[in-house]
């Protein structure tokens, strides 16, 4: 099982020059045991942000209880992207948003990180997933008394629709962790299939 937590920057930073994982999990989801969960080792993770490519160790917990074993993500990553949450965000920002070609952004990001290797593909992949979970990540916002105020999608054509709920993510991700919010209040993580 896979937990999403907002690790201060200090630590993220740490994490991508290859140090280990210094958080600790407390409680079980699945059982709902709620002391602290043990540390059940470790495994490198493959992730390309917008500046680098890099491995960085995440760490397992065990539920003392059941048995169940939890990865400890930061809220940077996304669950089984190799692009880490900026990446994906900005690609969607810049094709929907700004109406840039996917293929311009692909250059864009090549020139900014030389081991970036994302393609046409990737970007198409996360604007097929982003439009098929955009009314759930809307959901998300219409549960949030501050961003109720334009919820019904509807009303709007779809390139507006994505737009708005774009520019929510942007705002919402500036004074917290989208991602790890997103994980703790929905019940799956952000594009998810």
């Amino acid at each position: 099982m896979i937990s999403i937590d907002h690790i201060s920057v200090s630590i993220t930073k740490n994490l991508l020059l290859g140090g280990k994982n210094i958080q600790h999990m407390h409680s079980c989801s699945f059982c709902g045991y709620e002391g602290m969960l043990h540390r059940h080792g470790c495994y490198g993770r493959n992730v390309v942000t917008l500046h680098e490519h890099s491995i960085i160790s995440i760490q397992r917990f065990l539920c003392p209880s059941c048995g169940k074993t939890y990865s400890l993500l930061p809220s940077i990553l996304i669950p089984y992207f190799i692009y880490s949450f900026d990446v994906v965000v900005s690609c969607l920002h810049s094709v929907f948003v700004m109406h840039k070609k996917a293929s311009d952004v692909c250059r864009v990001l090549h020139y900014y990180n030389k081991k970036c290797f994302i393609t046409i593909q990737s970007i198409c992949y996360f604007k097929k997933r982003f439009l098929s979970k955009i009314h759930v990540v809307n959901s998300f916002f219409a549960s949030l008394d501050s961003f109720h105020y334009d919820s019904d999608l509807s009303i709007f054509s779809k390139e507006r629709a994505t737009a708005i709920v774009l520019a929510k993510v942007f705002d919402f991700n500036t004074a917290k962790s989208f991602n790890y919010e997103y994980f703790r209040k929905m019940p799956m993580y952000f594009l998810s299939s």
